[in-house]
């Protein structure tokens, strides 16, 4: 900073008070700091890092919005292909026999009974039929 303000005439002397700088100095916050060579550089990497944060977001917002959306077309779609076959079949169902007020009520009986299994005993084995099953495989 201090060679700039050297360039324009304005040196600031060590131990210098307020309102001991030269004729130039005055002018020096008059000059705009767009003036300067730093200026519009920082200027072109700002206005290319906003434009690139800006696309980010959008892409960002656009890649979550998408799937919302494209629920919401395809339910909307679904709903009003499949409404019309709806109160078609509806209607059908209602005309058919099965659906006639007409209810029969059938009772029927029936007949419960329980039988007792007990296995046949194996030739060859013991009265209480240990060894015959033990003889025999296995279901796995």
């Amino acid at each position: 900073m201090l060679a700039r303000l050297r360039g324009h005439g304005c040196s600031v002397p060590s131990g210098a008070g307020p309102g001991r700088h030269g004729p130039h100095c005055k002018k020096l916050p008059q000059k705009a700091l767009t003036q300067g060579f730093v200026y519009p550089v920082v200027k072109k990497v700002a206005a290319y890092i906003g434009v690139q944060m800006a696309k980010q977001t959008f892409a960002r917002s656009v890649s979550k919005a998408i799937p919302v959306l494209g629920a919401a077309v395809s339910g909307t779609l679904t709903f009003t292909t499949y409404r019309p076959m709806a109160k078609r079949l509806k209607k059908h169902l209602s005309d058919s026999v099965l659906a006639k007020s007409t209810h029969r009520v059938v009772v029927v009986e029936a007949e419960e009974v329980r039988e007792t299994f007990v296995p046949k005993p194996v030739e060859g084995s013991a009265t209480d039929g240990t060894a015959a099953m033990a003889d025999r495989p296995q279901p796995s």
